[in-house]
């Protein structure tokens, strides 16, 4: 008898641990079918998370991360309940904080705003170095799926407007994607991109090489670093550029089909690694570090300089093999949005050719586009906000 008590007990410590085992397994696979196949379990975000309402708040999400957002309704009346939401992811070393004066714009002319803190970046930062110290590698990925939950948890009814600056803009093409491989598309109604990363970075720094213009870049980024006004330096180097166009197009068009055949990896390890790494890790700190204006917002009373400047080298290496440019394969972003592709004249870090060239993509794609150019350099968002916001409503509206 005492023997068939403890084998019962037994069995039942078993089975209950087995059951933990299974119960913890299906969680995990609820999760990661938002996170990682494509699919969504409605149910399973619906049952175990709140919508998210109005307020600057932190949220958590199934992957167990906390992301830190700003939703704010417009200041209008409730007759432009029905707009689509406006949705502003920050570009690198930023945060929701960034695109304050554009959100209360947009928000003065009937939007409701949401901005996102992304992994790495502002009270998200924060919120995560309370666990652990801020890792080797942020994964563009990982930003991709917090976004694309957020926008599911915000509502099912109304469409979005999704905005992304420069790091942003990989952030938000990525969640494109991802929404027209989950099969609901419809709810994005424009997709913005402002100065936006549109290929990796090892091939972004390739183009500088293959086309003879990294010199050139070099010395820019020397002359804006000590603080030259931007529109000197590349009205003092336009003549040269313009004379060398024709072998710099040259160069690019056998740098295209170099790409189309060759995998990245293979001339990734070739010569030209140590120098794609050099100007991969230095130059976007860099710039980030001596051009970037001032950020506002508390979350600056709390990180320090070396925090961010490490956070941003996170983000660097987590984005370097994003490519929607790949020219090897099809594009499959939704197509029944608008893309919007805002460039600087003046800007260094992502150059209005290498949006005209997704632009010249989309088009042969057959995706409908609208491109402008603003008068200034990468950070337009925070620089001209309200010029940004008076080129962009007439064409959303």
């Amino acid at each position: 008898m005492k023997k068939l008590f403890l084998k019962t007990i037994f069995t039942s410590v078993i089975a209950f641990i087995t059951l933990g085992s299974l119960s913890h397994a299906a969680t995990m696979i609820c999760n990661d079918v938002f996170l990682t196949e494509h699919k969504i379990s409605a149910k399973f975000i619906e049952e175990n998370f709140a919508p998210i309402s109005y307020g600057k708040q932190l949220v958590d999400l199934s992957s167990g991360r906390k992301i830190a957002l700003i939703f704010e309704k417009s200041t209008t009346t409730d007759a432009n309940l029905k707009k689509p939401i406006f949705v502003m992811t920050h570009g690198m070393g930023e945060s929701a904080e960034a695109h304050t004066e554009l959100a209360q714009i947009m928000r003065d002319k009937g939007y409701d705003v949401l901005r996102v803190s992304l992994q790495g970046h502002g009270e998200t930062l924060i919120e995560s170095m309370k666990k652990e110290p801020i890792p080797y590698i942020i994964p563009v990925e990982d930003n991709i799926r917090d976004l694309a939950e957020v926008l599911y948890r915000v509502s099912s009814d109304r469409q979005v407007i999704l905005v992304g600056h420069s790091y942003g803009g990989a952030v938000t093409l990525g969640v494109a994607e991802k929404f027209e491989k989950m099969g609901i598309a419809s709810r994005i109604k424009d997709v913005v991109l402002v100065a936006s990363f549109v290929k990796s970075l090892d091939k972004y720094y390739m183009d500088s090489v293959t086309s003879g213009m990294a010199p050139v870049q070099a010395q820019k980024l020397v002359l804006k670093t000590l603080g030259i006004p931007g529109e000197w330096v590349e009205s003092f180097y336009s003549p040269f550029e313009k004379i060398t166009a024709p072998i710099s197009q040259m160069f690019q068009y056998w740098r295209d089909m170099f790409y189309g055949t060759i995998p990245v990896d293979n001339y990734r390890d070739m010569a030209l690694k140590p120098s794609l790494e050099m100007f991969k890790m230095f130059q976007f700190p860099l710039h980030y570090a001596f051009q970037a204006p001032p950020m506002k917002g508390e979350e600056n009373l709390k990180l320090d300089f070396g925090l961010r400047m490490k956070a941003v080298l996170a983000a660097t290496r987590g984005v370097s093999d994003f490519n929607i440019l790949d020219y090897s394969k099809e594009l499959d972003l939704p197509k029944n949005v608008k893309y919007i592709l805002v460039s600087g004249s003046t800007d260094d870090v992502v150059t209005p050719s290498m949006l005209n060239e997704f632009k010249d993509r989309l088009d042969e794609s057959g995706y409908k586009t609208k491109s402008m150019m603003i008068s200034g350099g990468h950070y337009l968002v925070r620089e001209k906000p309200a010029e940004v916001a008076a080129r962009l409503v007439p064409v959303l509206n």
